[in-house]
């Protein structure tokens, strides 16, 4: 088994709801592969009682195989959010998009800001067994 079997790279997917954990990016790039941006915080508190309250309600109707989470903020914001989605979807894959900056390719304008998507199965991701397989790259 390869990491391609772990980690799945999306190319140019489409969501309902992208859920950023923080606000605090115009987050224009990320509009081309989502009907809605959801702000899972308010990026104001460092309380964890709040923002795990915070994190909770925004994340009630998540639907794993429609929206996709983006990453951002402080780490102890990110732990949270990936301990609540292991308690509200345990079983499903979840496509993470992460902030790349700028992309540029030959002959074209700059896209400003660029996002990469990978679907993952944190249950298998992490798994001794199946992690040892991960290739180094």
């Amino acid at each position: 088994m390869n990491h391609n079997n772990l980690i799945k790279k999306l190319t140019k997917p489409k969501f309902n709801r992208a859920f950023v954990l923080k606000p605090g990016f115009r987050f224009d790039a990320l509009r081309f592969h989502c009907n809605s941006i959801v702000f899972a915080t308010d990026g104001l508190h460092t309380d964890l009682a709040r923002i795990s309250s915070q994190l909770m309600e925004a994340f009630s109707d998540f639907d794993p195989k429609h929206d996709c989470i983006v990453p951002i903020g402080n780490t102890y914001v990110n732990m949270l959010a990936g301990y609540l989605l292991r308690k509200i979807v345990p079983d499903s894959n979840i496509v993470i998009a992460i902030f790349n900056g700028e992309e540029r390719k030959l002959y074209e304008d700059p896209i400003p800001e660029h996002y990469v998507f990978y679907e993952i199965n944190p249950q298998d991701l992490f798994d001794p067994e199946k992690f040892k397989s991960l290739e180094r790259v």
